[in-house]
């Protein structure tokens, strides 16, 4: 099974550094389409940069996520139906969205069925706040907000969980591997308890939080663990090239 590595680069990048960033990873010292055989490489650029990335990315085998979208096809962010026309994924419910925009649960789960309906992969942001992880609810908080974005998830196969530790964004802070794996492993209960085993084994379970090359394999080489997203070490070539080249280096096989 090939590990995930996701690179969100949120608005950092214009429509040409893009895709001159994503140039860069398929020629030259920084090539990643040697790694292609074992990690499956996705890039979130900018709404405005995914017209100008996605004939890059298919010709060199990279996947494509919009950052977020609209819930319906009504007045407001890009709907589903324009962003298939690029991406093969859509985040939703990115603690970064969630508080910019005010997104409730139902608003995140129409935008989970809408990906899906229009033949995307919905990547679907999970993470408790601070003061839930110290009253330790974590497991309670994100049992509820998978349940409440998956509700009425008509296809799940090639679903994306992405767990984000809020409390821990911006600040360095990273879980420890083990913890993730522990934490990983109970996501992948609750997965089964709501869609079955056979489909919850088509599901990927990925991390974020300060990954870096010094943590990548060994948070991805914790059971159930199926990959990473990366933030701020992704906007650097060198470094996202040795992050995806960890992960690679981790896989059996």
């Amino acid at each position: 099974m090939k590990k995930y590595v996701m690179a969100n680069w949120k608005n950092s990048k214009t429509v040409a550094e893009s895709a001159a960033m994503v140039r860069a990873f398929s020629e030259g010292e920084y090539d990643l389409r040697p790694f292609l055989e074992k990690t499956e490489i996705v890039f979130a650029p900018a709404l405005m940069a995914l017209p100008a990335v996605s004939g890059l990315c298919a010709q060199s085998g990279f996947g494509l996520s919009a950052q977020d979208m609209n819930e319906t096809e009504a007045y407001g962010r890009v709907c589903a139906r324009q962003l298939s026309e690029f991406c093969q994924y859509a985040v939703v419910g990115h603690s970064a969205a969630k508080k910019a925009h005010g997104d409730s649960d139902e608003q995140i789960n129409s935008k989970a069925r809408q990906a899906v309906e229009h033949g995307m992969h919905p990547v679907i942001c999970i993470g408790e706040n601070e003061r839930q992880q110290l009253l330790h609810l974590t497991g309670a908080v994100l049992e509820s907000q998978l349940k409440q974005a998956c509700f009425r998830l008509g296809e799940s196969e090639g679903l994306v969980v992405l767990y984000e530790p809020v409390w821990a964004m911006g600040t360095g802070l990273s879980l420890a591997p083990e913890s993730i794996g522990i934490l990983a492993g109970k996501i992948r209960t609750m997965l089964r308890d709501m869609f079955g085993e056979a489909t919850a084994r088509t599901i990927r379970f990925l991390y974020a939080g300060s990954v870096t090359a010094d943590n990548a394999a060994e948070i991805c080489a914790q059971r159930y663990v199926d990959g990473v997203a990366v933030g701020s070490a992704s906007l650097e070539k060198e470094s996202f090239y040795k992050i995806v080249k960890a992960v690679y280096d981790s896989c059996e096989g």
